[in-house]
């Protein structure tokens, strides 16, 4: 059976042009049809499969089958034939129909419905006692409607007319406290709760008396619409003012309310001249109950065709919404393949295009994009009529954008300008350490420097063509270069002279330390207590030396060229040459021990050349002082100087992390001495200042720079984004 299912499948896709999964799908559907039918398949998301009901029943027009209403919260959804949903409207209506006729109520419920207005429309006359105890017993609406004069005269339909009543009742008992105001009052109210009954009671018979199949809904919607004002009025007749208070349950009896009861408002006004009317409004209600239950039977008993073909449009709704959730979760994960096959491609054209306007690409770009529209649109809407299509032209439109995003160098451009504005920044960020603040020359002409690079980040917004990178490549090249000829063009004739004592001191440093070095290890600490005494030692050894040079050479030329000298004169002008010569070295020495004792401050260039050559270095960060948002800015600055050294030529770093006494070394604690003996590598020392933002740099008797700021500066962290 099941080769005979597949050949019918493969034959009839030839015939059809819908795709094959589509068509499988729906086949698959209209299979799946001859098991058993579940209704909560068929529910829509916003709905609950627990509010599903239904019941089973027999029709005489159809007796060998099995019929099945299921609803869904109350409305119905399918009428089940044998197990399957019935569709067409005409046989809807004809089942529908018999079956609502079915649930038309007997003759036993309209007279226990009938029954129930009549029990209360008894209650309105039910004898009761005038007085507790009292043998005699009167018809309360009765013996009021005579008292008050409405049973001769008539009602009173308005108050002028019950205040004409009451005065003429007030006249025949003369000389008594009768106030025809109070009393009209209280008759009028009276007057309308009684006239209000007489008109509910009249309209719910009459409404009984013709009910049958074909008015039923109607004629319960008049009778559920009577409820309401007969309680009202009875409510009304349970609380007038002209009852005398003797029935069980009056809540003004003798002895039930007193003076400061909230009672006592309505109970002190009472005339007493009717008994009291308390109604039998329990029969309301069950009248009420029998009604919404005949109601919820026969509601489409009036126009089962109209039933029919709600539920007919519910049933075709409901299964074609099943059809077409099964092709949406096939094209759905037909579209997510795709996707997926292609996403690279898509998040490489997000990159590309956020920063390059290129019009090919754009329009390859953005035709992948409609065409994903389409099919998610198609998809939402559960119209697939063009959705294979739709897919086609999706993997069409993204090996399009993919051959365009193969093009060599698409973003060079932008590479090439953003590397150009890092180098401008780098520069300018090196010529503010240089600015002397006392020349308003060098403060003006940095500041235009300044302003330049604002104008060119201004225009720097991606995306941008080429031809923009490429002037903003030439604007920020020549910002960098002007930066550089700044930067030289500050340092002063002795700064010039600074940097080659740095260059010589730190020589003498290194050169001295490693030969005691091969004597006895020289830690940190030891370098930075002997290196101040090797300047003026190696001077003054150098001196010696040349010194010595010169007297040898002085004494061995007047021994050896005695004749050469026997003139005065020329002895006079050799002795002249060696004091001059001997003068030159004497003052050289001094402006170069000069030079080397203001050496201690560098430049970045100087303290940059020794980290680039260097496999390692230490970062320090002390945060003595710092509140927790600036000492986590410090740390991160330290993070960042770490990650642009592993990326300037692959340097490692260790990390110190000082706070008064406490020291730690990458996350694990140190001893204080340990921490005092810090390897002999350029170090990057990290110093909390609420005052003041700074960067100095040495290379003589340490390779360091010491950078002093606050929480906002250590989030801009100038010295990590110099780097690389």
């Amino acid at each position: 059976m099941g080769g005979t299912w597949i050949k019918y499948l493969n034959s009839a896709a030839q015939f059809f042009p819908m795709k094959t999964s589509t068509l499988f799908i729906a086949l698959l559907f209209l299979f799946s049809a001859a098991f058993a039918f579940s209704a909560s398949d068929y529910v829509y998301p916003s709905e609950q499969a627990s509010s599903i009901t239904s019941v089973d029943f027999k029709l005489a027009s159809a007796p060998s089958s099995s019929f099945t209403l299921v609803t869904l919260s109350g409305s119905p959804i399918f009428l089940l034939k044998d197990g399957e949903p019935v569709r067409e409207t005409a046989k809807l209506t004809s089942y529908i129909g018999e079956y609502y006729q079915s649930l038309y109520p007997s003759s036993d419920e309209l007279s226990e419905l009938k029954g129930y207005f009549i029990d209360f429309n008894k209650s309105r006359d039910k004898e009761v006692p005038l007085f507790k105890g009292s043998p005699t017993k009167y018809k309360p609406e009765t013996m009021c409607r005579q008292s008050t004069g409405l049973a001769s005269i008539g009602m009173c339909d308005s108050q002028s007319r019950c205040n004409a009543l009451a005065g003429m009742i007030c006249t025949l008992y003369e000389g008594t406290n009768c106030d025809p105001n109070a009393l009209g009052n209280a008759i009028f109210a009276y007057a309308k709760a009684v006239g209000a009954l007489d008109k509910q009671s009249t309209a719910a018979f009459a409404a009984l008396n013709s009910m049958d199949s074909t008015n039923m809904n109607d004629k319960l919607t008049i009778l559920t619409g009577t409820i309401q004002p007969m309680k009202d009025a009875a409510d009304a007749l349970k609380h007038s003012v002209l009852r005398l208070p003797t029935t069980d349950g009056d809540i003004c009896a003798a002895g039930a309310c007193r003076y400061g009861q909230s009672c006592w408002a309505e109970c002190s006004q009472l005339l007493s001249i009717c008994p009291s009317e308390i109604l039998d409004v329990a029969k309301l209600d069950s009248a009420t109950t029998k009604m919404t239950s005949i109601q919820l039977r026969i509601a489409n008993l009036a126009q089962p065709e109209v039933a029919a073909r709600q539920l007919a449009l519910a049933t075709n709704d409901r299964i074609s919404y099943k059809q077409n959730a099964a092709l949406a979760s096939d094209y759905g994960a037909k579209y997510s393949a795709l996707k997926s096959k292609y996403s690279a491609t898509l998040e490489k054209a997000q990159n590309v295009t956020s920063l390059v306007d290129d019009p090919q690409l754009s329009e390859k770009f953005s035709a992948l994009t409609s065409a994903g529209e389409a099919i998610e649109l198609a998809i939402s809407s559960k119209n697939f009529a063009q959705i294979d299509s739709q897919l086609s032209k999706y993997s069409s439109a993204s090996e399009a954008l993919k051959v365009s995003l193969a093009r060599p160098n698409i973003t060079a451009s932008y590479d090439v300008a953003a590397n150009a504005q890092d180098d401008a920044g780098d520069a300018l960020l090196q010529a503010s350490w240089s600015v002397n603040p006392a020349s308003s020359n060098e403060l003006s002409d940095y500041n235009k420097l300044v302003q330049r690079m604002r104008n060119l980040d201004g225009n720097f917004q991606p995306p941008l063509t080429n031809s923009q990178y490429a002037n903003l490549t030439a604007n920020y090249a020549r910002l960098s270069s002007d930066a550089k000829q700044f930067l030289a063009s500050s340092r002063s004739p002795q700064e010039l002279a600074m940097g080659v004592g740095t260059t010589v001191s730190a020589t003498s440093v290194d050169g001295a330390m490693s030969i005691m070095n091969t004597v006895v290890p020289v830690t940190f600490k030891a370098r930075q207590q002997f290196s101040p005494v090797v300047l003026p030692v190696v001077l003054l050894l150098t001196d010696a030396s040349v010194l010595s040079i010169i007297l040898v050479v002085f004494v061995f030329s007047l021994i050896y060229m005695r004749h050469f000298f026997s003139s005065k004169i020329v002895l006079a002008c050799w002795i002249g040459i060696v004091v001059l010569f001997t003068g030159f070295v004497l003052v050289g020495s001094l402006g170069l021990f000069y030079a080397m004792q203001n050496s201690s401050i560098s430049t970045f260039g100087d303290f940059y050349s020794q980290v680039k050559n260097s496999p390692k270095a230490i970062i320090i960060v002390d945060p003595t002082g710092a509140d927790e948002g600036a000492k986590a800015s410090m740390l991160s600055c330290a993070d960042t100087i770490k990650s642009q050294l592993r990326a300037l030529n692959n340097i490692t770093s260790s990390q110190y992390v000082m706070s008064g006494s406490i020291c730690t070394l990458d996350g694990k604690a140190l001893s204080s001495a340990a921490c005092a003996d810090i390897p002999n590598l350029p170090i990057f020392n990290l110093k909390y200042s609420a005052l003041k933002n700074s960067v100095q740099f040495t290379v003589v008797a340490e390779d360091e720079a010491t950078i002093t700021g606050n929480g906002s500066y250590y989030t801009r962290c100038d010295i990590g984004n110099v780097l690389n």
